[in-house]
């Protein structure tokens, strides 16, 4: 059945706000990036030209809701898919020009606003301006619009085999063009159709987590969301990185004690896993003490003004990029798919190490989480992680007085403490020990050993 449309259901207009008519009567915006570059055909008296026949209820049936602006109407929203018409078109050198110093300039536009650049939860869904930034981005880039428009068609392909799947859902399937490079990015952006606009920036997002997850974001990327610019730290900077809020407490800790502290000089650092503290040598006694009040310091209760720069300092040991880029063996790149897995071990490689010391690192996570679980226990109910047994999958109290303390506790205890314990024992292999420094300060910055004694 062949799709019937009306101008109200399937006509483009400019999304951006403050609209003038230009001498050619045209009504988009001087400012807005859709003046250059966008690769679709015109758009004549108001209709969809050039999308192409795809199949699905006709305009004109009673299921359709016309005011509203939808073509399909169902259970669960349908979406309006824009596919091309020929071939894309390549940006001239001065749209590509244009485009550029659009988005340096909204990129300027938002670095000054400070409620977006500080807050932890910034995101283009948040902020006009980011989201006219992203649509220069977007449309600059035919690149990243492949990639949205292949995560686009995937998830409409997913809905499709579970429809399939899942019949008596009745979840409509969707007919979907055979390559998504088909499909339309820029028509999308500016459809009049705020859920496409919107499904449209979801994968451009898709796309960010990606990206952080491997390759890393650009600075302007990374302004753009606060979510993926900690994702792309966590999976990209160094130790040194990682632990540099550690120095500045250092360096203000020497300071409050009439110290200087100096960047010459080579500080070590010994993990102790029995009760996960560290050792300090290099300095006089008193540097040392200093060190190693700032470093020890622990949050295992969880109070929101306490520091935990051991938290901070173990998981930068577990989770970080050496200084070339390559990563360590022991961590995980489970957010990828074998593709993206493959490229980038071409690129950066797996860094050499010993193999005492890689499985050392495997122990580590579930020690200093058992660590901490013992600690939170023996202050909330008088009893640690050894006076347990784990045993068919229940949690055994080694002695009569300490099955009392798990009996009363009953629930309670479990939710606190039993169920966490429960997994990490599911996964806990040992203790590691360490005889010597794992990490160093030296010129003002923090390095990894990677020695397996």
């Amino acid at each position: 059945m062949n799709i019937s449309f009306r101008p109200k259901s399937a006509y483009l207009t400019s999304l951006l706000a403050g609209k003038s008519t230009s001498a050619n009567g045209s009504s988009i915006s001087k400012n807005s990036p859709f003046r250059h570059g966008l690769d679709t055909v015109s758009i004549n008296a108001g209709c969809l030209s050039h999308l192409k026949e795809l199949g699905g209820q006709d305009t004109n049936t009673k299921n359709v809701n016309t005011d509203s602006g939808d073509i399909f109407e169902s259970s669960r929203r349908l979406p309006i898919i824009y596919v091309r018409k020929g071939e894309r078109q390549p940006l001239s050198d001065s749209a590509r020009e244009t485009i550029q110093k659009t988005i340096e300039s909204l990129k300027s536009e938002l670095e000054k606003d400070e409620s977006f650049v500080k807050s932890n939860s910034r995101s283009i869904f948040r902020n006009p301006v980011a989201q006219q930034l992203a649509t220069a981005m977007i449309l600059g880039d035919p690149e990243l619009q492949d990639q949205m428009a292949k995560t686009i068609w995937n998830d409409w392909n997913n809905s499709n085999l579970n429809a399939k799947l899942y019949p008596d859902l009745n979840f409509p399937c969707l007919e979907i063009p055979e390559d998504y490079h088909d499909i339309d990015i820029p028509a999308m952006l500016r459809s009049r159709d705020k859920q496409t606009v919107t499904d449209v920036l979801f994968a451009f997002d898709s796309v960010m987590v990606k990206k952080a997850f491997t390759t890393g974001l650009t600075d302007t990327e990374r302004l753009l969301s606060s979510s993926n610019a900690r994702i792309d730290f966590y999976n990209h900077a160094t130790f040194d990185d990682k632990v540099g809020p550690v120095l500045e407490q250092i360096e203000k800790e020497f300071h409050e004690n009439g110290l200087e502290f100096d960047k010459d000089k080579s500080y070590s650092f010994t993990l102790d896993t029995s009760d996960f503290t560290f050792r300090v040598s290099g300095g006089t006694e008193q540097e040392n003490e200093l060190m190693a009040k700032v470093v020890n310091t622990k949050n295992i209760w969880g109070h929101s003004y306490d520091i935990d720069n051991m938290n901070t300092i173990i998981f930068a040991l577990l989770a970080h990029r050496r200084e070339d880029g390559s990563y360590n063996p022991w961590s995980s790149t489970s957010k990828m798919d074998t593709e993206e897995k493959a490229a980038e071990i071409r690129e950066h490689g797996i860094a050499d190490t010993p193999k005492e010391y890689v499985e050392k690192m495997k122990q580590l996570k579930e020690a200093y989480s058992l660590y901490r679980s013992d600690e939170s226990m023996k202050r909330f109910y008088g009893i640690g992680v050894n006076d347990l047994e784990y045993k068919n999958g229940q949690i055994i109290g080694k002695t009569p007085e300490v099955a009392t303390i798990i009996e009363k506790g009953s629930y309670d205890f479990m939710k606190e403490q039993g169920f966490a314990y429960i997994e990490l024992m599911k996964n806990y292999t040992g203790t590691p020990t360490f005889e010597t420094p794992v990490f160093t300060l030296d010129g003002g910055k923090f390095h990894v050993t990677y020695n397996a004694d």
